[in-house]
């Protein structure tokens, strides 16, 4: 059994993992374990172009090696170069974690569609970009690991959500 102090530096040896949203905070403490059990990781950001780095750096000093590449996961010409950079650089993709997110505090009578659309973009139709682009080549080699993360808020809403619950819990309904 693995746990967050016990790991296994070879469970994911020569395997390519891609993580969106992995420049920081949860996406960020993904890539570190997955670098620390033997993954080569591509960390995936739309914007923070430093937050990435730095996340390549601590995944350097632990050892292991990766790549960072610029996204915006709701825009299906953009998943398709991203996911062709990373498998140009470092192979084809095995491990996906799909971490993107974005969230728009709005009392239910300031939602606007813009926002609508944003989160559902992003939360939503981001997941299921990446995952239909390299799901294929998974299915091909008979081997592939996709995690997409969700939100409490997918299951008990909370105020000023509506439109972030809404995506969570389709990203919820998706994985399922």
């Amino acid at each position: 059994m693995t746990t967050a102090t016990n790991f296994n530096p070879q469970r994911f040896q020569n395997r390519v993992a891609l993580v969106t949203g992995g420049s920081r905070g949860i996406g960020r403490a993904c890539c570190l374990k997955l670098a620390q059990e033997g993954a080569r990781v591509a960390v995936s950001y739309r914007n923070g172009k430093s937050d990435a780095e730095e996340t390549l750096r601590q995944i350097e000093a632990l050892g292991g090696s990766g790549m960072i590449v610029q996204s915006d996961v709701s825009v299906e010409a953009e998943v398709d170069r991203m996911v062709g950079e990373v498998e140009a650089q470092l192979g084809d993709i095995e491990l996906l974690v799909n971490n993107s997110g974005t969230f728009i505090y709005q009392p239910h009578d300031e939602l606007d569609l813009a926002a609508w659309q944003q989160m559902l973009n992003v939360n939503l139709t981001g997941t299921f970009l990446v995952t239909w682009r390299v799901k294929p080549g998974m299915l091909k080699r008979q081997f592939g690991r996709i995690v997409n993360l969700s939100s409490l808020s997918g299951l008990q809403p909370r105020p000023k959500s509506i439109a972030y619950a809404v995506s969570k819990a389709g990203v919820i309904s998706f994985t399922q």
